[in-house]
């Protein structure tokens, strides 16, 4: 394969890959925030832990908090299924928004905001690589 015909598919790899990382996946989150209209006071009653360990015995721990609230009389504990390796404060008193529809599903704007902006600059940094790789290698000139 000819030089400059693996930088066009570089370029396109990178392209596709970064507009997924960028645009698709955060889009996701668009659409459960506008599902998830109800806002509500919630606590953050308990810590869920997750404990990954890699080859070498090392490993880390990420955490994500237990809320607690009540919808419509009725007191609910959900735990959202993003991870960080922040731990969270238990009592604390957090804002989210609930799926009138679906009270299982909530929208954290703290967690799941800080979630889409991972993806989106993960996603510009491969586009800018595309176009470095489009315009770094040449195609050979003939003198």
């Amino acid at each position: 394969m000819k030089l400059y015909r693996v930088k066009y598919l570089i370029f396109v790899i990178f392209l596709i890959v970064g507009s997924v990382f960028a645009l698709v996946i955060p889009s996701f989150e668009t659409k459960k925030e506008a599902r998830c209209t109800l806002e509500t006071e919630a606590v953050v009653a308990d810590i869920a832990e997750h404990y990954s360990e890699n080859e070498d015995g090392g490993g880390s721990t990420t955490y994500a908090p237990v809320y607690s609230f009540t919808i419509d009389g009725t007191a609910e504990e959900i735990t959202p299924s993003v991870y960080t390796g922040t731990r969270p404060v238990i009592g604390d008193s957090v804002t989210i928004f609930v799926n009138p529809d679906n009270h299982s599903e909530i929208f954290d704007p703290a967690r799941d905001g800080e979630f889409v902006k991972i993806f989106r600059i993960v996603g510009i940094v491969f586009i800018v690589i595309a176009f470095i790789s489009l315009f770094a290698i040449r195609k050979p000139r003939l003198f």
